[in-house]
């Protein structure tokens, strides 16, 4: 009976030691499962969370797969770092297969403590971008380039603004600012658009 009393002590020792270290927060280049990473080699970090003091990393595992299934499996098809001694949990560089632009990348790390607890992040993510100059695909976009008709040639933004102030015989008068501006978008230029009685009647512009 004393043997089986210590017996079962042990256990929950052991069950409460191992549901006390959490590895939070993985991260990619300081980001949490970012997109489009532009680095051949991505930095990666973690953090230990324990309620229980001393609780030091003595190694880690890290592990890369194209896809959730894989690494749920344990199978990291880019990268399996193996179990390395460190303690360093901070900016460890990626050091798997080659990535190539546009490559989905999932993973882990899985972290054993001086005192033999063990535990694994949750899956996290991060995705390649663009490597290659090459590889950009874009064209410009804008307004249509119809010079038969204005509605294409021109932007014109008009702002208003007002205020009310007293003279001294108490009437009120109205202060308009009244501000055209005008895009040009053949010529590319900014014109001013003002009104006809501070131009002589006249308007600039197409």
């Amino acid at each position: 009976m004393y043997f089986k009393t210590v017996f079962c002590m042990a256990l929950a020792l052991g069950a409460l030691s191992a549901s006390a270290l959490e590895i939070r927060n993985p991260r990619c280049e300081y980001r949490v499962n970012p997109l489009g990473i532009d680095a051949a080699h991505p930095r990666l970090s973690w953090e230990l969370s324990s309620d229980q003091r001393g609780m030091v990393q003595e190694s880690y595992r890290i592990l890369v797969a194209s896809a959730p299934d894989l690494l749920n499996r344990n199978q990291g098809d880019l990268w399996d770092s193996g179990v390395v001694q460190s303690d360093r949990s901070v900016q460890v560089h990626y050091a798997g297969k080659p990535l190539e632009s546009k490559t989905p990348c999932h993973w882990k790390v899985l972290v054993k403590t001086i005192d033999g607890t063990q535990a694994e992040s949750a899956p996290a993510f991060w995705s390649m971008g663009i490597l290659k100059p090459d590889e950009w695909k874009a064209q410009w976009i804008g307004m249509q380039d119809d010079t038969s008709d204005d509605t294409y040639r021109h932007e014109v933004i008009r702002r208003k603004a007002g205020h009310q102030k007293s003279d001294s015989d108490g009437a009120k008068q109205i202060h308009r600012c009244d501000l055209d501006s005008q895009f040009e978008n053949q010529g590319g230029d900014l014109r001013d658009n003002r009104d006809p009685e501070s131009t002589g009647g006249r308007r600039s512009g197409g």
